[in-house]
């Protein structure tokens, strides 16, 4: 979520980029949490996200359920 969390804008590419102090990820859920289908299990917060649909596809992949 690392990666993901620098494209909503509260990391750096470069050292010039400007944080965003009110971009993050908010999980609602922990690891080995019981999570029923439609659960909300996080959620992405930014101001402006150009890579917005590859930054959500990229959480989703990161997020396994079994």
């Amino acid at each position: 979520f690392g990666v993901a969390s620098t494209l909503l804008g509260c990391g750096r590419k470069k050292v010039t980029d400007s944080i965003d102090h009110s971009a993050g990820i908010v999980f609602s859920k922990k690891s080995g949490d019981l999570v029923k289908e439609g659960e909300e299990i996080a959620t992405l917060f930014f101001n402006d996200c150009e890579e917005f649909e590859k930054t959500k596809k990229m959480c989703e992949e990161a997020i396994v359920i079994d």
